[in-house]
């Protein structure tokens, strides 16, 4: 039911865009030129009315009624047939114009230039020829009503919200709200269950995917083509396409990462076959380097999707895909420039050009003049942009984010339209012209502030009178000899009171005008001040009653953080969340407020303050993560909170008062922080355990010998690092009535899931009885631990899935004990930095539940042992890395389960491993093959 539904109501709005486009006045201009006949245009609209009449009733009966469904197929591709015409036309009408003169459009010069042309004339007589066809063709469908037993719909239909194109993503053709057509266009070009089910209810049995690699013989009349990309064997799933004459949709749904090289061949010459092409997309598609010039003949082609292809250019032939509304190249990183003809895709609406290396867009893009969407983000290489940018007047969508851009262009006010415009560079007077544009929405950066002239060119922008703006970042870069006009210059860059985020970065005012902070501002969620060098003091923003996340920074003149910081309100702060201040290296003080500010404060961060010595707030009740970094002079409490989780301490805020770890602490990272051992004692000695912390993670910590993990009975991730006077690791199931500086303990721990110790050189024992004390360590990860010597009587956890073992030379040499087959639940192992093994794996060493097998850093390994690989029937990926002396393959191969392998920076095995190579027959099974995979 569902599906008669969505393919009826896609051939209703189908009819309604054939209506439209011969309603629209260059169609009008042009059929009136040529002297065809109105009585045909007029007779053609009637009949098109008459069939949608009939649609409803159609899309019920079909269910039931076969020669109705058959009845439906027909009118689908006499539809079809109808569209292509009018895109003939539509091309006869632009090739005439450019032709005839491309700097007016005056209907009657390029009519009279061409009149005498007889190809021209030709193709404009089996242009006619054509139409009647079409129109007696349709006729006959309406006269079968009766048979049929098809009633009209005499009512008017309902609006449609959600309908395919022609083409699937021609815009002009959607009806509805314009996110819900966006959502549909992307349900049907996605690959999933839903997507690939729509486009086949819209185009019935004229829908399918390549997917296997036998090649299959497709209906002549096939519309939908989706293609799944496999390793080999495309050019067999290629054998069937050659005579889908009436392809419109052609999607490259999947890949691998090596592919045929026959295949861009193949594609080659395929795409000169589609002349009726409406959607190709390609994404991903590494062998395009190029495309062909015979692309030019896909004259109905609307949407051209190249994302990540390895195109240099585009060729000249590009102005003839005169229908062209959507071309992406999104990544195309080896593309540098655009052709000039293509200035001439006069239809082209989108223009997606993200992360591409373009260095200029040519001056012809004026010629676009239905361009409303052009994405430049992460064109890095792009300095300028063309003179005449504001000849674009129908852009909608402008994005320059992360580009190199030092000015914006001439007449940008003249793009009334626009409604996304990322960035502005300004220069000298030109931020007057933001004036001009009303209906910005979304994110604004403006840069260069400090090149405003005259305060009242910032007040001529009128940013308070852009109600839709949710984001404005204002920039200054470098020093200003006149603070006082930066000052004046952001009073009047004051926005509209429904912004949400403000950042105001490098101002060089002494002070923030009222409006910063005003608690009119009730729409402001997240605010960021920095480097704003010199400002001695904060504004009140403790008024703005919904900002969530505060970020300042960079304040170089502010000494005190005072009471002016809490304004004026009865509770300053009272939905603030997350609060950061950093790099304040003057600021001495902070006066916490006596109220209740800060209510639901649930993150603090403190860094790089080196001169702040003392008042942290004493009490914030919601307080889940405290981090402070590079406070060598703090000497104050941590605040009293119930709830704090998160906890960060380092080495420069070795002074920071903590006698014990908070209660509820959930999560604890200390970095250099050397008090480390009093602060464990100090909890230890309180003889409470800390029932609720889970995740430890200890670095660089010289002074640390002990750690009492019995406290911590709820642990699931620990890890320890760069503590090199750390000598062993012992367990036990009640706490010794001493506590023993000279060992690190580790009680029962149930929830402990992962166990991780790196860099830790004196390190010689795990804990005993570890495979009862900790019944839940899933990862075990044991890095850069020389003295290690063995596991621990009893061995591992049952329940181990990953183990890592590197540069641990007597634990390694010791492997033959280790003990692996019992492992049972084992299936991710990974070893190296070893420089004793010639020949790996032993026969018994590894366990047949493996998944995945690194092997990493073996200098002086020469040969894999098939032996100890035969038996690993689960393994599916692995990956040999760095062994320089590793020369080949087993004989016997590797096991069959491979789906994955990767090799790098082993250079005897690349040679032999490449296709052609002599190991290849070895591996040639594996369907996934990366080799010198750069890490």
């Amino acid at each position: 039911m569902a599906g008669a539904l969505v393919g009826g109501s896609f051939l209703s709005a189908f009819l309604q865009v054939l209506f439209d486009r011969m309603a629209s006045r260059e169609f009008v201009d042009f059929f009136r030129g040529q002297k065809l006949s109105d009585e045909l245009l007029m007779k053609l609209k009637i009949t098109i009315r008459s069939i949608n009449r009939l649609l409803d009733d159609a899309e019920e009966k079909q269910i039931t009624n076969r020669d109705v469904q058959m009845w439906l197929d027909d009118l689908k591709d006499a539809v079809y047939e109808a569209d292509d015409l009018l895109d003939e036309i539509a091309y006869e009408g632009l090739r005439s114009e450019i032709e005839a003169s491309p700097q007016t459009n005056n209907i009657a010069m390029w009519r009279n230039f061409l009149s005498s042309r007889s190809p021209f004339n030709k193709r404009i007589m089996r242009m006619k020829v054509k139409l009647k066809k079409i129109l007696d063709r349709l006729k006959d469908l309406v006269e079968q009503k009766d048979v049929l037993g098809l009633g009209e719909n005499i009512g008017e239909k309902p609006s449609l919200h959600k309908t395919p194109t022609t083409s699937l993503v021609d815009e002009s053709g959607v009806f509805g709200r314009n996110n819900d057509k966006e959502a549909l266009v992307k349900l049907l070009l996605s690959d999933n269950a839903y997507g690939r089910n729509l486009a086949k209810l819209v185009s019935g049995e004229f829908c399918y995917t390549l997917g296997d690699a036998n090649g299959l013989k497709l209906a002549k009349k096939t519309r939908h083509l989706s293609y799944v990309r496999a390793k080999h064997g495309n050019l067999k799933k290629f054998e069937g396409t050659y005579e889908t004459k009436f392809l419109r949709t052609f999607l490259l749904m999947e890949q691998s990462q090596e592919l045929d090289h026959n295949e861009n061949a193949a594609m080659h010459d395929l795409l000169p076959t589609l002349r009726r092409l409406r959607v190709l997309s390609l994404p991903q598609y590494s062998y395009v380097q190029e495309l062909p010039d015979s692309i030019g003949n896909l004259k109905h082609l609307r949407y051209l999707n190249l994302f990540q292809a390895s195109l240099k250019n585009l060729p000249r032939i590009i102005h003839a895909l005169y229908n062209l509304q959507t071309l992406i190249l999104r990544e195309c990183k080896d593309l540098v420039k655009l052709p000039d003809s293509i200035g001439n895709l006069k239809h082209l609406q989108h223009l997606d050009l993200f992360g591409t290396s373009i260095r200029t867009l040519p001056n012809c893009v004026i010629g676009l003049r239905n361009l409303e969407t052009l994405i430049l983000c992460q064109c890095k290489d792009l300095t300028v942009l063309p003179t005449n940018m504001g000849s674009l007047i129908n852009l909608h969508h402008l994005d320059i984010r992360e580009t190199n851009l030092k000015e914006m262009p001439l007449q940008m006010g003249n793009l009334k339209n626009l409604r996304i415009l990322t960035r502005f560079i300004n220069t000298g007077s030109r931020i007057k012209e933001l004036g001009e544009l009303q209906h910005l929405r979304g994110t604004l950066e403006i840069w260069n502030l400090q090149n405003v002239v005259d305060a009242l060119d910032a007040l001529t922008a009128n940013l308070k009178g852009k109600k839709h703006l949710e984001d404005l970042q204002l920039r200054w870069h470098g020093d200003t000899d006149d603070a006082f006009h930066e000052r004046d210059v952001l009073e009047q860059l004051q926005p509209h009171t429904n912004v949400e985020y403000i950042s105001i970065i490098g101002y060089g005012g002494p002070t923030f005008p009222e409006w910063v902070g005003d608690s009119s501002f009730s729409n402001v969620v997240s605010l960021t001040l920095s480097e704003c060098k010199r400002c001695s003091s904060l504004p009140p923003l403790g008024q703005l009653p919904s900002l969530k996340y505060l970020l300042v920074q960079a304040f170089c003149g502010v000494v005190v953080i005072g009471t002016e910081f809490y304004g004026s309100c009865m509770n300053p702060f009272r939905n603030l969340e997350e609060f950061r201040f950093e790099r304040m290296p003057h600021l001495q003080e902070w006066i916490c407020s006596e109220g209740g500010a800060f209510p639901v404060l649930r993150e603090l961060y403190i860094k790089q303050c080196p001169n702040i010595s003392k008042a942290l707030p004493s009490h914030l009740p919601s307080l889940t993560t405290l981090e402070i970094e590079g406070c060598q002079q703090l000497a104050a409490a941590l605040p009293t909170t119930p709830s704090i989780c998160r906890l960060k301490l380092d080495d420069e805020s070795r002074d920071v008062l903590v006698t014990k770890l908070p209660s509820g602490l959930h999560g604890l990272r200390v970095d250099g922080f050397n008090p480390i051992s009093s602060l464990l004692e100090g909890t230890e000695r309180m003889g409470v355990p800390s029932t609720n912390l889970e995740d430890i993670e200890i670095r660089n910590c010289g002074s640390l010998v002990s750690f009492p993990l019995q406290m911590f009975s709820k642990l699931k991730s620990f890890q320890i690092s760069e503590c090199p006077n750390l000598e062993s690791l012992d367990a036990y199931e009640r706490s010794p009535e001493n506590f023993t500086r000279s060992c690190l303990k580790i009680s029962v721990c149930p929830d402990l899931t992962l166990l991780r110790l790196w860099n830790c050189s004196n390190v010689r024992s795990l804990p005993r009885c570890m495979h009862s004390l900790l019944p839940s360590l899933e990862i075990l990860q044991l890095v850069n631990c020389p003295e290690l010597v063995s596991f621990p009587e009893g061995g591992l956890p049952a329940k181990l899935q990953s183990l890592q073992i590197r540069n641990c030379r007597k634990l390694i040499a010791g492997r033959m004990e280790w003990n692996l087959q019992a492992l049972q639940c084992l299936s991710h192992f990974s070893f190296g930095e070893y420089e004793h093994i010639e020949s790996f794996p032993e026969k018994t060493l590894l366990p047949t539940t493996l998944i995945t097998l690194g092997i990493w850093d073996l200098q002086n390994l020469k040969s894999l042992d098939y032996e100890g690989l035969q038996h690993l029937t689960s393994l599916t990926q692995m990956r040999i890395s760095h062994c320089p002396d590793l020369q080949s393959m087993p004989e016997e191969g590797l096991p069959s389960s491979l789906s994955s392998l990767i090799i790098s920076q082993c250079p005897l095995l690349e040679q032999r491993c490449h296709n052609k190579g002599e190991d290849w027959p070895k591996i040639s099974h594996i369907p996934d093959i990366d080799i010198n995979w750069d890490s």
